[in-house]
Formats: C-alpha cells, sequence, structure tokens
C-alpha cells in the first residue's frame, strides 16, 4: 500500500508545497473545461502561484 506521501506535483525540478497545491487547484479545475496545451497550464499554475504569494523558485 503506498504511503501518503509517495504522491507529488514536480514543475520542472521542483515538487510543490501544500501551499502552492492550494494555489493551482483552481486552474487545474478550470484545464478540465479548457484545452490548454501542457506549456500554457504550467504557465498558468506558475502565474497562480506569484499571486498567491508562493511562486515557484527554480533549483538552478
Amino acid at each position: 500500500m503506498p504511503k501518503h506521501d509517495d504522491f507529488a506535483v514536480i514543475i520542472g525540478d521542483t515538487k510543490l508545497t501544500q501551499e502552492q497545491l492550494n494555489a493551482i487547484t483552481p486552474v487545474l479545475n478550470e484545464s478540465m473545461r479548457r484545452r490548454w496545451s501542457k506549456k500554457a497550464l504550467e504557465q498558468n499554475c506558475r502565474k497562480a502561484m506569484e499571486e498567491a504569494g508562493c511562486p515557484l523558485i527554480s533549483k538552478a
């Protein structure tokens, strides 16, 4: 049986925090109603996290 923490959402090379997941949930819900490219989905997720005050910080 998988552990609860075995599931992660990763954008680029960054595992999202709970705060970031909360920020992108509306974006993911909207993506179910629209046909977005992978690039557009990622851009919308990044924008939502920035607007929520928890931007994605690249490890590069």
